[in-house]
């Protein structure tokens, strides 16, 4: 499956979950990892970058680059 389409359909399902649970805003942490970044992109897509709220929730050791 071509990364589009994976993109396409998670931003979809996304969508459809707000849609279901009547709501348009979302509060995200953010660890500084891929994973809560790529969270923070789809829902942006998804809902608008306006409606997404991004909380910087650092790591001992990882948030600091002189501590790695």
């Amino acid at each position: 499956m071509q990364v589009s389409i994976i993109n396409h359909k998670l931003i979809a399902g996304i969508r459809g979950y707000f849609k279901s649970a009547a709501k348009k805003k979302a509060v995200l942490g953010l660890s500084g990892g891929i994973d809560s970044a790529l969270v923070a992109s789809l829902l942006a897509e998804a809902i608008g970058k306006k409606n997404v709220t991004a909380i910087i929730m650092p790591f001992v050791g990882t948030s600091n680059p002189e501590n790695t």
